[in-house]
């Protein structure tokens, strides 16, 4: 019998030791779930196990925190496959809540960030979160996942994986002696993601008032479509001209993050894009080869030196930036556009007053644009020039096209001033344009002059003649030859009627009228409009062996024209 005890008894002890334990472990697990009810009475917490380990902690398995008034997909807030809380209490200790908590570790830890409506996520009923220690322990999260959300399931998701972060108290020699400057901790890590290859982490955080500053690095972004879509939709609507950019950046960052400041959310971007393609609305050629350098902000956005192409045509932009309001407000550009080609796509980009001059001149062709523009007071002050390499145009009101022009076109916005200098041909002989126009996309003021030497007389000229009775005439006379010609335009009256001279010198011409065939040849002379006035001034002319000699003049009123 004795031995058959001296065999049972460590039996008998070891199945009571066990049995305690299991029911310590059992009580642990309930223990925390009933506390985590009483603290978050509107959230569900499920433990697939809790168990103490004399000497070392508790190990908590298959965490799963749930809010079961959201639907499925944003209801499942967190779940952590294992949690280790190290500690060296003893059992009465730790029954007693004498525990001084050493280290937390976080392994593969899970958070869905859902956005449940326009101000706040699923995540909101955790917050703030408890201080379980005077003297808050370390904390260590390994292989964690982070998944944000925005409102709309159809825009995607952002996922950040493989999160390394080590949490500790700041070094007293570090922090404000404050009830704030107690809580905050120092945090440093990195990450990787969808979009993302490695992010440097560090900075301090309050996990009790959600304040944070947060610093670093990425080592490659892609920036696309996809990766607008997946960002939070007050995020991703916030710069729609980049909606349709891809590119490679690499970028320092700052953040910061006070629910009581305004606003509570500041942040400074800086970096740069490389590799980059933007499908720009209405652009005949997508933006290619983009690289320089970016800063993006809470406030602005900024460009510097950055390169692309279009095409044939190179985009040079030295400085660029905007800041944000109801529409993002240019600031300042200063830029350099090589090549451009001028064609009916463009007109839709262009500010409203400058597509109404658009309709009057019909541009097409060639040139380089360079332009310095400051804004203040949402006024543009600084110039535009347009260098014309073969360019064509026709006015509304003429529209005998002028090709292969060269020259420029200078707008000066801060003296509100257009200059043009500029060379073309017509029918291959030179035509010169010179001039200013004051306040050119207001109410203008104008003085040009325009001479052409040597213009043949052709259909496409009689063609440009918008009256058609002025146009049979014309034809009937058979005219033909070459003229000089000068076009003066004055328009000394902001608004009023364009004052217009022109003197046409005859070289060479002959002229047949179809209902008298009288065939006259080797005519010269000048011809001068002013106002409704035709002078016709030293005409000659021969017939055979006749010499012709005319002059006078042609007044058109009310009556109708009147020869005298």
């Amino acid at each position: 019998m004795l031995q058959w005890a001296l065999i049972l008894l460590p039996l008998l002890v070891g199945g009571a030791y066990l049995f305690i334990f299991y029911q310590v472990d059992s009580l642990l697990r309930a223990e925390i779930e009933r506390q985590f009810s009483a603290r978050y009475p509107d959230l569900d917490l499920r433990l697939r196990s809790a168990v103490w380990t004399s000497g070392e902690g508790i190990h908590l398995k298959g965490i799963r925190i749930r809010d079961p008034r959201l639907d499925a997909q944003a209801g499942d807030i967190c779940e952590i496959e294992e949690l280790f809380i190290g500690f060296s209490a003893t059992l009465e200790q730790l029954w007693r809540g004498d525990v001084a908590v050493e280290t937390v570790r976080v392994r593969r830890p899970r958070i869905r960030a859902v956005q449940v409506d326009a101000t706040s996520w699923n995540f909101a009923s955790l917050l703030p979160l408890p201080q379980f220690s005077r003297n808050p322990p370390p904390i260590a999260i390994e292989s964690g996942t982070l998944e944000i959300l925005g409102l709309s399931s159809s825009r995607g998701g952002l996922t950040l994986r493989d999160i390394e972060l080590d949490i500790r108290r700041v070094p007293a020699d570090n922090r404000s002696e404050s009830p704030s400057g107690r809580r905050m901790r120092q945090l440093s890590g990195t990450c990787t993601g969808d979009f993302l290859r490695r992010a440097h982490i560090n900075g301090t955080i309050d996990p009790h008032a959600l304040q944070m500053n947060l610093d670093g690095t990425v080592d490659s972004l892609e920036v696309s479509p996809a990766f607008w879509a997946a960002l939070p939709q007050r995020i991703s609507e916030r710069p729609p001209l980049l909606a349709n950019l891809r590119a490679q950046a690499a970028f320092g960052f700052r953040v910061s993050y006070d629910p009581a400041a305004s606003p509570p959310l500041r942040f400074d971007l800086a970096g740069r894009l490389l590799q980059g393609r933007w499908d720009a609305p209405l652009a005949a050629h997508p933006f290619t080869d983009i690289a320089g350098r970016f800063r993006i902000t809470d406030q602005s956005v900024r460009l510097d030196e950055v390169l692309a192409v279009s095409g044939g045509t190179q985009i040079q932009i030295r400085e660029a930036e905007a800041r944000y309001g109801e529409t993002l407000e240019p600031l300042l550009l200063d830029a350099t556009v090589t090549n451009l080609e001028v064609e009916p796509g463009l007109k839709p980009l262009l500010p409203a007053a400058v597509q109404r001059q658009w309709s009057k001149i019909f541009p097409a062709g060639l040139v380089n644009l360079q332009t310095r523009l400051e804004w203040v007071a949402a006024r543009p002050r600084g110039f535009i020039r347009m260098d014309l390499l073969d360019a064509s145009f026709a006015y509304a009101e003429f529209p005998y096209r002028l090709q292969k022009a060269q020259g420029y076109l200078r707008l000066d916005l801060s003296e509100e001033r257009l200059d043009v200098n500029l060379t073309a041909r017509a029918d291959n002989q030179p035509v010169e344009i010179r001039g200013h126009v004051l306040n050119p996309l207001g109410v203008s003021q104008a003085r040009l002059s325009v001479t052409g030497r040597g213009i043949p007389l052709t259909e496409r000229l009689f063609s440009a003649v918008l009256n058609p009775a002025t146009q049979d005439l014309l034809r009937a006379l058979h005219a033909a030859g070459k003229i000089d010609v000068w076009v003066g335009i004055g328009q000394e009256v902001p608004g009023g009627k364009p004052r217009t001279q022109i003197q046409i010198d005859l070289r060479q011409c002959s002229l047949k009228f179809a209902g008298f065939p009288f065939a006259i040849s080797d005519i010269a002379g000048r011809i001068i409009k002013r106002g409704d006035v035709w002078e016709f001034q030293d005409l000659t002319g021969t017939h055979g062996s006749s010499q012709i000699q005319a002059h006078g003049d042609l007044i058109r009123d009310e009556r109708g024209s009147v020869f005298s």
